[in-house]
């Protein structure tokens, strides 16, 4: 699994020194991406169950749901990668680019997430099955 969430940032970020080291400390793929799953899971079911309520059908209400979530798994990937680099190096100055690309990959795979979530979700409301079409 660390190996496919690897692969998945990697796409985005490419191979950096700071992919190397966040694969070679084995296991924060996996943490990284399992979290952002599972909060993209948490943020569609909570949009198409628990609110589901008439007055957030609209897409601006969905898309709200989707970047609160990418925020979240943002300073997830932000903060999880720079106590790696700073526990290793004891400063992340030379990393800081790495590593706020790799958040803005972790947002990137929140929104592809969130989407597949929200066409599996959006049959179960009442309410919001039509958000976002």
């Amino acid at each position: 699994m660390d190996a496919f969430f690897a692969a998945l940032y990697e796409l985005i970020t490419g191979q950096s020194d700071l992919a190397f080291i966040l694969y070679e400390e084995g296991g924060f793929y996996l943490t990284v991406g399992l979290l952002m799953s599972l909060l993209s899971l948490a943020g569609m079911a909570l949009y198409y169950i628990v609110i589901d309520h008439p007055a957030y059908i609209r897409c601006f209400h969905w898309l709200l749901m989707m970047v609160v979530v990418g925020l979240i798994n943002f300073a997830i990937a932000y903060f999880m990668a720079d106590g790696v680099v700073f526990s290793i190096y004891g400063t992340t100055s030379g990393f800081v680019t790495q590593i706020i690309t790799f958040g803005i990959s972790n947002v990137v795979w929140t929104l592809v997430f969130s989407f597949v979530f929200s066409m599996c979700l959006k049959w179960k409301s009442n309410n919001c099955s039509h958000t976002p079409f």
